[in-house]
């Protein structure tokens, strides 16, 4: 069994980007990639699945991100209530049984490595 078999990643990009001058935060650059990109991939590559986006005020933009990975694009449509209304838009999508990574757009610098102790904690307290 690998470290991510049943865990989803909820990838919570639904914000307006206000105290960020209404720039989406999922698409700066964090490499040469877009964050929200970087962070389904590094989802991916751990073998989380499904990987969930969730989407609000940019939710096209974070479409056309994300375009050509695995990646279901949920679009909050109670984002402007807050975080939790994204968390619970995409928790609704999420398989019966799985846990689930939280990762909030506003932290796109998290490493691969960092996700990887995360599984391999949950797998310890399994």
């Amino acid at each position: 069994m690998n470290d991510g078999e049943g865990v989803a990643a909820l990838l919570l990009s639904g914000g307006a980007s206000s105290r960020f001058y209404g720039r989406p935060k999922a698409l700066l650059p964090v490499g040469s990639r877009p964050a929200i990109r970087r962070m389904a991939e590094i989802s991916l590559d751990e073998e989380l699945f499904p990987v969930i986006a969730v989407a609000g005020a940019h939710s096209d933009a974070v479409l056309q991100a994300v375009q050509g990975l695995p990646v279901s694009v949920v679009e909050a449509e109670r984002w402007r209530e807050g975080r939790t209304a994204s968390i619970q838009a995409g928790l609704a999508t999420i398989p019966a049984g799985h846990d689930v990574l939280l990762w909030p757009v506003d932290h796109p610098f998290v490493e691969p490595a960092t996700v990887l102790e995360l599984l391999r904690a949950r797998a310890r307290d399994a």
